[in-house]
C-alpha cells in the first residue's frame, strides 16, 4: 500500500484569539510551515471543517488523530503522533 505523506491540517479563523496565538506559537517554534492552514470562514474551509468533524478552533487533524485548542507545540505533536 503506498504511503501518502500529507501535511497535518490546522483549521482556524483569524478572528479567533486562540487561533492567532497558536499560529504565532507554531511560527515561533519553527513549526507553522509543517501545517496546512484551512480558514474555516471560507466556503471550502467551512465544508472541509464539517467533514473533519470539527466544532471549535483551532482544530488539528493528522492521519485520523485530532487535537483541539491552544496547547504547547510539543503536546500538539505528541497528540497528532508527529
Amino acid at each position: 500500500m503506498p504511503s501518502v505523506d500529507t501535511l497535518p491540517i490546522m483549521y482556524g479563523r483569524d478572528s479567533c484569539p486562540y487561533t492567532v496565538k497558536m499560529k504565532e506559537q507554531l511560527d515561533n517554534d519553527g513549526a507553522l510551515d509543517k501545517f496546512e492552514y484551512v480558514d474555516v470562514t471560507t466556503d471550502d474551509g467551512k465544508q472541509r471543517f464539517q467533514v473533519a468533524g470539527g466544532e471549535g478552533v483551532p482544530f488539528f487533524e493528522h492521519n485520523g488523530r485530532v487535537a483541539v485548542g491552544k496547547m504547547p507545540t510539543s503536546k500538539l505533536f505528541k497528540m497528532l503522533n508527529m
